[in-house]
């Protein structure tokens, strides 16, 4: 039972970094779609301080949705990575592709699935799915980083050589 807590809490905080990291990454475009209006008008630019209090504001706002979607995708994404890491070992390169893969399959089908406008506007350009999926990239990497692969108990968990036959 305590290897599932450890294993649920390194999923939370994992959600809640690509929650944090998907948040930034679709204020920046949305206020890099905001600048080229502007630029079209006359030219407008967004100053860095309301630059830094968007994000925040964005991070408070859309960032536990978008935890809550990694969480919900992430779940069966590292299912499927455990079970490669199993056969192939390489526990950091396939939890990281697993946490792109789920993020951009959630968006994709909430994409899908909702009706217009999209949950999220930018993921409807390929530069902007791939962008929102790099958010993926961080949990997944987190993941593994703080679900670190369990050692082996009991007999012949060491190999032949560790086996007495005294």
């Amino acid at each position: 039972m305590f290897t599932a807590l450890k294993v649920l809490f390194a999923l939370a905080l994992s959600a809640a970094l690509t929650g944090v990291v998907g948040a930034a990454i679709q204020t920046q475009f949305n206020l890099a779609a905001l600048t080229a209006i502007g630029a079209v008008n006359g030219g407008v630019d967004i100053p860095l301080q309301l630059r830094l209090e968007t994000t925040w504001a964005d991070i408070q706002g859309f960032g536990p949705v978008f935890a809550g979607l990694a969480a919900v995708a992430f779940i069966p994404a590292f299912i499927v990575a455990r079970g490669i890491i199993a056969l192939l070992g390489l526990r950091y390169l396939f939890y990281t592709l697993a946490g792109v893969a789920g993020i951009a399959t959630a968006l994709i089908t909430a994409n899908w699935l909702a009706p217009m406008p999209a949950l999220i506007v930018i993921t409807q350009t390929l530069p902007g799915l791939l962008a929102m999926s790099a958010a993926g990239l961080v949990g997944g990497f987190f993941f593994a980083l703080l679900n670190p692969p369990r050692r082996r108990r009991g007999f012949m968990s060491g190999g032949i050589d560790h086996v007495s036959f005294r």
